[in-house]
């Protein structure tokens, strides 16, 4: 992700850049995503034009995405947790009510827009529903943040999207996920068995809190609440607006934390100077986007949910077998 100015109107701005080569099916799908969906919850579609080898998704910058935030603050507070939770909330609800899922709500893809409002981010993986058919089959997401009928790859709708606020409202307050201490792929065959999830300590947290995760996470989806039944819910309908940036001095530890980020000059026509602020690749969410390119291709099958399970075993193993020789080579230093 790149930072830039737009120089008819000198205002900043986000650009994605993604090869042409690559994801280009998922990218495509983001930037129709965006342009239907104009809400003040939901990050802002600019423009979009190609290079000769790159196209450039142009986006209303943001200061910071609450993953960074929390990991900077190591949790937030109830009240803050309250004023990100209704925000997401009602971009999520605009979202349902055009007939589509995100599948991939968590603390990395909601952000802090300039003026402090709380904006969802990171369409690549947003579903349209069918007109007659309001669910899906496609196994992609976040492991941590997964719905457990995703998991078991049987139909999902929109509830997928809640059980994942509901997770996103723990890790928002405890800066992590719950059960963050399970291997991904081990947590994957878990997740239907478990119980749900829930804070560490209940009594740390408002009563409303409380109540409003455990109306996400509930097992079966036909139970969970809808966004609409979520946005009266007293956690959420008595919350205030809240500086996250500002509170608890988050800005300055979050910039500290970017200070390092290198730059480059990027010419066109309507963007000038681009810096490089963050790659937004991690390892074994490769396997997710292995998953979205062939979702049109193999959707609701059996072979595409083998396929997306062995695609993601073969991640972990290669994971493992790097973290081996990481631990024998410093096993031999240390002896040496």
């Amino acid at each position: 992700m790149y930072k830039g100015i737009e120089i008819a109107t000198g205002e900043p701005v986000a650009i994605k850049i993604v090869p042409i080569e690559e994801d280009g099916e998922d990218v495509t799908r983001e930037i129709e995503i965006l342009r239907q969906l104009a809400h003040p919850q939901i990050v802002g579609y600019r423009a979009s034009f190609t290079t000769a080898r790159d196209l450039w998704i142009v986006m209303e910058l943001c200061q910071a995405s609450l993953h960074s935030v929390t990991r900077a603050r190591g949790g937030l507070d109830a009240a803050s947790v309250a004023f990100v939770i209704r925000e997401a909330v009602a971009g999520l609800a605009f979202i349902h009510e055009n007939r589509k899922i995100h599948r991939d709500i968590k603390a990395d893809n909601i952000l802090i827009a300039r003026d402090g409002s709380v904006k969802l981010a990171d369409f690549g993986v947003t579903a349209q529903l069918a007109s007659t058919v309001s669910r899906r089959r496609t196994v992609i997401g976040s492991p941590y943040w997964m719905a457990p009928e995703v998991i078991q790859g049987t139909e999902y709708g929109t509830p997928a999207d809640v059980w994942s606020l509901g997770i996103t409202a723990i890790e928002l307050a405890e800066g992590i996920p719950p059960r963050h201490e399970i291997h991904r792929m081990r947590l994957m065959f878990q997740i239907p068995n478990l119980p749900p999830p829930a804070l560490t300590d209940d009594d740390a947290w408002p009563p409303a809190m409380v109540d409003f995760i455990a109306r996400c996470c509930v097992k079966d989806p036909e139970g969970r609440a809808t966004c609409g039944e979520l946005s009266g819910h007293p956690f959420v309908r008595d919350a205030g607006r809240v500086d996250i940036m500002g509170h608890g001095g988050v800005g300055d530890k979050v910039e500290e934390a970017g200070s390092g980020d290198e730059g480059a000059t990027l010419p066109t026509s309507d963007v000038a100077t681009v810096l490089m602020t963050d790659t937004m690749r991690r390892g074994c969410e490769r396997t997710e986007v292995i998953a979205a390119r062939q979702a049109e291709l193999l959707d609701g099958s059996e072979a595409y949910q083998l396929e997306a399970r062995r695609a993601m075993v073969q991640e972990v193993m290669g994971q493992l077998r790097d973290d081996e020789e990481a631990l024998v080579a410093a096993l031999k230093r240390k002896g040496g």
